[in-house]
């Protein structure tokens, strides 16, 4: 098999933006770490695409009204402890 010359070919060495998304992530992660586990689940599962009903049957000991209400005061919350604004 031929070698392939990354020069010759314009081959980038890293994908730009890659390193600053690991470092959002993990940002992210530590953010999380301080929420308690009923907000964990609900923006895992929001972020998952699951809807209001779905997240309810899991997190049953709430209202609609109440994990509606929540699922926001945690994406804001989130945004905050990441310094970006919603």
């Amino acid at each position: 098999m031929p070698l392939v010359s990354i020069e010759a070919n314009n081959i980038p060495v890293r994908s730009e933006g890659f390193q600053e998304d690991a470092v959002a992530y993990q940002e992210m992660l530590s953010c999380l770490e301080s929420f308690d586990e009923t907000d964990r689940t609900i923006l895992a599962m929001l972020g998952a695409g699951h809807s209001y009903t779905e997240i309810q049957e899991v997190v049953s000991d709430i209202s609609m009204a109440n994990l509606r209400v929540k699922a926001n005061r945690a994406r804001i919350q989130l945004a905050n402890c990441i310094g970006r604004k919603l």
